[in-house]
């Protein structure tokens, strides 16, 4: 556009120049030469006039002196006009044209001969003469002017001529020069163009254009634009990135409390903990440590069934770890996230990085969690947020867990002995009788009393007595094995439910518990306990726990009676008391 401007000036400009050089250089002097000439052909013409008018005057009263010295006066004063105006015309003779400059010269040579003629032999014959060449010279110069007013056209015509084909040029010239901006302006808005699609396809690296000042600014103004959408998008990338990861994260905490939800006892909740928080934390060991009060201590929770053989962590001082005695994540600052090795004296991997977090609950500090990262790895491979929230989440549900077996535990647990109330031996037997019927498999059922065990009460008290059912009660558990069950009826009597077992086994098992209480609990209790028991076994006549625990009882009397110590039911008699 701006060259359109220069070239469209330039146009304006060259046709100014050339009017004023065509006024200048033809019309003005031709203008000025008509003007004289017609000056010329007006004095001419009132010295003929004039000239008459005397000679008129001079042959109608040659006596009238007084009129003729008039006509003189007239005359004289008509000559000094025509004088005057030759001069005028003299003082234009460089720009007129030779030939009508001789012509000039000659009227002036003749205007001074008709005076002089007038003046000294005023006779027809020069009268006549002086008539004539005046009105010849009068038709010269009209021809003249003629002449000049055909040239004065001619030149008019080819100035017009000249500006309308300067304009021509110059409208041309605008033309190309502003077809060239529009399609330059055009080039550079289809690139701008193309500049806002590329941004509204994604592309928004800066690009150069070569154009106008005001389509460069747009263009700039774009590339800006593009800058700020790139970092637009970068932000909305990484909190993207931040989002997609925090959606994992719920997600992984959401399978994980679903799972802790539907979990029944402390080892379901424990097993959930460690599959999540293995696959969550990117981590191959992790470590929980249960807070035991009394006796003060912290015992792992084993990754297994309760009955594995792995040998459980137990750490006699607890503020060995530093996160339980600060009861904050620890250890932290970005000086010590970089440390490869642990800094906790209770760390499971002492060599690697350990990120160590108390569990906490409203009744206080219930243990501690140890992470630790692959080795040769910084605390900064552990997401810190993520660890913490799913110890916030686990450690209330396995406190929980643990609350509920407990209450469990007090209430299918005798108080005294801890062995297993009725209720709970009715259950576990039910379902055991119930098994060895279908798969045909032995089950036996004994009773259990302490002989003289109102002796022992009368004589050394009921605390005596008391320790003494605790130690039957030891001794029961001692001889049996992990599948069976030993349970405290009331009083001193006691029962033992041993799925698996035959006669023969029970008996063995009863022999066990007979040795391990015949030696003296105590010096202060030089006596030794001795029980008496009585078997039942179950058949496809005795198929209840209630008609074993009968037989075994009805055993257990009839040994007393005959002092065998051992007695054992037979099935038939069931039938026989029916």
């Amino acid at each position: 556009m701006r060259v359109g401007a220069i070239l469209l000036t330039m146009a304006f400009l060259s046709i100014v120049i050339t009017y004023l050089i065509f006024q200048r250089a033809w019309i003005q002097p031709l203008s000025r030469k008509y003007d004289n000439i017609d000056a010329l052909v007006t004095a001419i013409e009132d010295l003929r006039v004039a000239y008459q008018k005397e000679m008129f005057a001079r042959a109608s009263s040659p006596e009238a002196s007084a009129a003729i010295t008039a006509a003189a006066e007239s005359t004289n004063a008509k000559l000094h006009s025509v004088r005057e105006k030759a001069i005028w015309v003299d003082a234009a003779r460089d720009d007129a044209h030779p030939a009508i400059s001789a012509q000039i010269s000659a009227v002036e040579n003749e205007i001074g001969r008709w005076r002089d003629a007038v003046r000294l032999s005023p006779s027809a014959v020069a009268n006549t003469k002086i008539s004539e060449t005046l009105e010849q010279h009068r038709d010269a110069v009209h021809t003249w002017v003629r002449d000049l007013n055909v040239k004065l056209d001619n030149y008019i015509d080819l100035r017009t001529t000249v500006l309308i084909i300067v304009g021509a040029f110059g409208g041309l010239a605008t033309w190309i020069a502003s077809s060239l901006a529009i399609r330059r302006s055009r080039n550079s808005l289809r690139g701008v163009s193309d500049h806002i699609t590329a941004i509204e396809a994604g592309e928004l690296a800066p690009r150069s254009l070569d154009s106008f000042v005001e389509i460069r600014e747009v263009n700039t103004c774009l590339n800006r634009l593009g800058v700020a959408l790139a970092k637009s998008r970068e932000d909305a990338d990484r909190e993207r990135a931040l989002a997609g990861a925090r959606q994992a994260e719920l997600e992984q905490s959401h399978e994980f409390v679903l799972e802790m939800t539907h979990a029944q006892t402390e080892g379901e909740v424990v097993r959930a903990f460690y599959k999540h928080a293995t696959r969550a934390f990117g981590v191959e060991s992790v470590e929980i440590l249960r807070f035991v009060n009394p006796p003060g201590i912290l015992e792992e929770l084993p990754n297994a069934p309760e009955n594995t053989n792995k040998k459980i962590r137990i750490i006699e001082d607890p503020n060995l770890c530093i996160a339980f005695r600060s009861s904050e994540t620890s250890p932290r600052g970005p000086e010590l996230s970089d440390f490869p090795a642990s800094l906790c004296p209770a760390s499971p991997c002492p060599e690697r990085a350990t990120l160590c977090v108390p569990m906490r609950t409203a009744y206080g500090k219930v243990g501690v969690v140890h992470i630790c990262a692959e080795k040769g790895k910084t605390l900064d491979a552990i997401p810190r947020a993520v660890v913490e929230t799913f110890v916030r989440l686990f450690a209330p549900v396995l406190e929980n867990a643990r609350l509920l077996r407990e209450s469990q535990e007090r209430g299918a647990t005798d108080p005294l002995t801890g062995l297993a109330n009725r209720r709970r031996l009715e259950e576990f037997g039910s379902k055991q009788i119930a098994l060895a019927i279908r798969q045909n498999t032995p089950l036996a059922v004994v009773a259990l009393d302490l002989d003289k065990f109102k002796n022992i009460n009368d004589e050394f008290g009921h605390e005596v007595g008391d320790r003494a059912l605790i130690a039957v009660a030891q001794a029961m558990q001692s001889a049996i094995r992990e599948t069976d069950i030993a349970s405290r009826l009331g009083g001193d009597e006691f029962a033992l439910v041993l799925p698996g077992s035959a006669g023969a086994a029970a008996v063995r098992v009863i022999e066990r518990i007979r040795a391990s209480l015949a030696r003296p609990m105590s010096k202060h209790f030089p006596v030794a306990l001795h029980v008496s028991a009585g078997i039942a076994e179950v058949s496809p006549r005795v198929r209840t726990l209630a008609e074993l625990l009968a037989l075994a009882d009805r055993a257990l009397y009839d040994a007393k009676r005959h002092q065998r110590g051992i007695g054992h039911a037979r099935p038939e008699a069931v039938e026989d008391e029916a």
